[in-house]
């Protein structure tokens, strides 16, 4: 399992860091049993700096995202960054399409209000 590329949101993120938390205090209760074998091969330390680092874009969409969105949005900013980012999507009943993104200052707006 490669948790770096599989780890596309802000949320995922959290969640990552905390489960490798656990595992370095040794409170395996915490942490989901899927992952526990292969947490115990890596390098934690080293992933959790690599997940520290990572850019996060904003995308601002009127619903909550599905899996298909999340993966439409990753494969587009892979393809056009070049690199690996986390998306922290914020649900806005005030769209009623489309989507915004906010990344390092610059905002895009592809949205119906």
């Amino acid at each position: 399992m490669d948790f770096l590329s599989e780890t596309k949101t802000l949320e995922e993120k959290e969640l990552l860091l905390s489960e490798i938390d656990a595992v370095k205090r040794k409170d395996l209760g915490g942490v989901r049993k899927s992952l526990l074998d292969k947490m115990q091969s890596i390098d934690l330390n080293n992933l959790s700096d690599q997940l520290k680092s990572l850019d996060v874009v904003k995308i601002i969409l009127a619903i909550e995202p599905t899996v298909h969105i999340v993966e439409i949005f990753d494969n587009f900013f892979k393809a056009n960054l070049d690199k690996k980012i986390l998306f922290d999507f914020e649900v806005d009943k005030n769209i009623l399409g489309g989507f915004q993104i906010i990344y390092k200052g610059n905002y895009f707006d592809a949205s119906i209000l």
